[in-house]
């Protein structure tokens, strides 16, 4: 196999790859060896199918899995034989089948610019302590016994911390909700019977509008959705919301006894419970330990890199930093898209320069530290996703990761984890 790489600039280059026509029939037949044993032809009995048969049936399912075998193996080859060169990835491949039997394979590369590494080994981070206090049993009791709390009615006016059972409907701009959008709009329509929680924020003024009230009273709130709501006819449009109130519930959250504690866990005493509770206490804070000491480590990388990136690879991923920001801000309702997007796209793009200064870095470490992936992991990996994804054909399922070019992307997650496995070894705990 020949391969040839032409450099663009620092970070990109061309890579052209020409298989031998002898290369290209080794990797045929293996593939076409296994339709001969797998493949059901009428008239044939299993196996014993002849080639030219086999050939002229499944002609574009073996060309598939032989471009699937040459692109994998034009990668590998690349990779090995050019161990100075960072590549950071390689474009879709697109091979060309030649006069002569030659097939040639081309792809752009991204390739990683040259970088000094900081000192990475005894990385200096702080650890929490691990230890179980008696007095976090005792929140911890008291945020199941709340998770067991019942609702009860209450003849007084609401406060943030009740439920209020109602029925209510709607309108904007003096028209039924669902009229004024021209289709159904589910909760926004109106219920009966609803049981609206006073620290929901939801609906922006609802729950606000409603504190004070008592049952049997009627009440018009009038909410002003925001620029981002969910339903787009009614983004910024002011909703009445005319409620009917049947019942204030007030929330009582039940004391903690001997035979409540006991009741959490069926079959096990207080002094058992108790124990259940110190040991998933202290597990949880080892996890955040460790996740900590993770970030830690990667906050460090971070600070201390600074390097030009190629500018396709950053614009590709800012968009998923972004989303993924975007959706935290919402979860947590501090999202506004009028005012906080275009602050967030900047934040995006930094963060994940970051990200990619220290996949690299990584990447680098495993270089120097002699770190590599077996073949054993991959397989595990691959298995995993497979089993997460509801993939059953393994072998399948791996030609499929070759050809949407997402192997090499998982052999480089698998390295980053055993390298950062080894920094948290070697840190220094303050």
């Amino acid at each position: 196999m020949d391969i040839r790489i032409d450099t663009k600039n620092e970070c990109e280059a061309t890579l052209v790859a020409v298989v031998t026509p002898e290369e290209v029939e080794k990797a045929r037949k293996p593939i076409l060896a296994d339709f001969v044993r797998q493949a059901s032809v009428p008239g044939f009995r299993p196996g014993k199918t002849p080639k030219s048969v086999i050939l002229r049936r499944y002609a574009d399912e073996i060309n598939n899995y032989l471009n699937d075998d040459l692109t994998e193996q034009v990668r590998r080859e690349t990779l090995e034989r050019n161990p100075d060169l960072s590549i950071m990835s390689f474009s879709k491949m697109e091979l060309e089948e030649k006069e002569d039997g030659q097939v040639e394979v081309r792809s752009d590369l991204l390739i990683c610019p040259e970088f000094n590494l900081p000192d990475y080994i005894g990385i200096a981070v702080k650890r929490e302590s691990e230890e179980v206090t008696d007095e976090e049993i005792e929140e911890s009791l008291k945020a199941v016994a709340r998770s067991q709390a019942k609702y009860e009615p209450v003849d007084r006016e609401a406060t943030e911390n009740d439920i209020v059972n109602m029925d209510f409907t709607t309108t904007t701009e003096g028209k039924p909700v669902a009229e004024f959008c021209g289709r159904s709009m589910g909760f926004m329509d109106g219920r009966t019977d609803y049981r609206q929680s006073l620290d929901d924020k939801y609906i922006p003024g609802l729950t606000e509008g409603l504190i004070g009230c008592k049952a049997g009273e009627s009440r018009d709130v009038v909410c002003k959705l925001g620029e981002n709501f969910p339903a787009e006819e009614l983004q910024g449009k002011e909703v009445v919301f005319s409620c009917s109130i049947k019942e204030v519930l007030e929330k009582r959250v039940p004391d903690i006894t001997k035979e409540l504690i006991e009741s959490f866990i069926p079959g096990k005493s207080e002094e058992e419970v108790r124990a259940i509770l110190r040991d998933e206490l202290h597990n949880r804070k080892v996890t955040q330990n460790d996740a900590s000491v993770r970030d830690q480590i990667t906050n460090y990388l971070a600070d201390h890199l600074s390097f030009p990136l190629p500018e396709s690879i950053v614009e590709a991923e800012v968009p998923n930093t972004l989303r993924r920001n975007v959706y935290s801000a919402i979860q947590t309702g501090n999202f506004d898209a009028t005012k906080d997007l275009d602050e967030m796209k900047t934040v995006a793009r930094a963060e994940t320069e970051r990200s990619i200064r220290v996949y690299l870095a990584l990447q680098t470490i495993a270089e120097k530290e002699n770190i590599d992936v077996s073949e054993y992991e991959m397989v595990q990996r691959i298995s995993a996703i497979a089993n997460e994804t509801g993939e059953k054909n393994i072998k399948g399922f791996t030609r499929k990761l070759i050809r949407e070019n997402r192997l090499t992307p998982i052999r480089l997650d698998v390295l980053c984890n055993k390298v950062m496995d080894l920094l948290v070894k070697k840190a220094k705990i303050e």
